[in-house]
């Protein structure tokens, strides 16, 4: 995991009526008093084929054709998931509790979604726990942001080189307990990942070894 640097402008597709309509079908349901929705899943609502096309790209851009969490490259054949760091419902803690309605007003943030491998995002799924409360819902993104203490490290925010350090044999460790949730969460040490590493930081040896 790497650190990226967005841009701050969002895409004008994101601004477009078929959002805002999206938005406001969501928000629809959660104006229902949760004990009488309780039983209820939340509505499907898939963004339109063309929209999704736009999506990806744009990520694919932003993300530098990479996974978010482990820098898998994203192939021409397979387009990468858009994956919402903070989960659009259910959002889920530690101790697998849930919390319903966690983050469902950050559903169409541009700043939450970001590019991600197939893999990672079945790991990740709704996977979201914070260090005390989850920000109260009325609060704007960045005050969310700012409000919570998420164990999940975020690459649009946190420096992970800060968090990780890596050996030889490729695996990758966590130097707190944020960064040990994220190494578990995400299996940042499977098999492919950690054999992959171990060949970079060889040939990074090897490169070394000829300038010295």
């Amino acid at each position: 995991m790497i650190a990226v640097k967005r841009p701050s402008e969002v895409p004008a597709f994101m601004k477009s009526g078929i959002f805002l309509k999206m938005k406001r079908d969501l928000k629809k349901f959660y104006n229902v008093p949760q004990d009488q929705r309780r039983q209820q899943k939340p509505p499907y609502i898939p963004f339109p084929a063309s929209v999704l096309e736009k999506i990806r790209t744009q990520l694919h851009k932003e993300f530098n054709g990479k996974c978010a969490y482990c820098e898998s490259l994203i192939t021409i054949s397979y387009q990468g998931d858009v994956d919402h760091f903070r989960p659009k419902s259910a959002a889920r803690g530690l101790t697998g509790e849930f919390s319903l309605d966690h983050y469902w007003p950050l559903a169409f943030d541009w700043r939450n979604m970001y590019l991600c491998c197939e893999i990672c995002n079945r790991y990740k799924v709704n996977w979201f726990p914070v260090d005390g409360s989850r920000a109260n819902l009325k609060l704007n993104f960045q005050q969310i942001r700012a409000t919570e203490k998420p164990y999940l490290i975020d690459p649009c925010h946190d420096n992970p080189e800060e968090y990780f350090q890596y050996r030889e044999n490729g695996t990758i460790t966590g130097v707190n307990e944020r960064a040990k949730v994220s190494i578990d969460v995400l299996k940042l040490n499977r098999k492919d990942l950690l054999e992959n590493r171990r060949i970079r930081i060889r040939d990074l040896n090897a490169l070394l070894a000829k300038l010295i």
